[in-house]
């Protein structure tokens, strides 16, 4: 499991594990609660946007989660939601550009970035 500074200080087991971390994890609930409060009432800004506001929500809140509890279903849900917030942003910005190639090529040259850096340091692991 990932281990950070805060990590260290909580030996004895308290909860939340990361109060600091818990803490901070909150701002992308309010920054996507905003966009989404923003979103709704000017309207028209489309799925992509609506989901990309409800996905920081959904991230703030899973990352709030594992650095309160430190629990394997809590790393899934800090996660999840940045993976896939991340695809939608790769795949939905070349296709509102007009460009819908860019978004597999962007895939492809992330996973082959990834690739590369497993072969420089094959110890390296990649929570998700």
């Amino acid at each position: 499991m990932p281990y950070y500074c805060e990590t260290a200080l909580n030996a004895i087991g308290t909860f939340p594990a990361e109060p600091i971390n818990a803490l901070t994890s909150l701002f992308p609930v309010a920054a996507g609660a905003l966009a989404l409060l923003q979103i709704l009432r000017q309207g028209g800004a489309g799925p992509a946007a609506l989901l990309l506001a409800v996905l920081a929500i959904l991230t703030g809140l899973g990352s709030t989660a594992w650095h309160a509890l430190r629990t394997p279903l809590a790393l899934t849900l800090d996660t999840a939601p940045g993976v896939i917030y991340f695809l939608v942003v790769v795949l939905a910005w070349p296709w509102l550009l007009r460009r819908i190639w860019l978004g597999p090529a962007l895939l492809a040259a992330f996973a082959l970035v990834i690739w590369a850096m497993t072969r420089v340091s094959p110890g390296m692991a990649i929570a998700v």
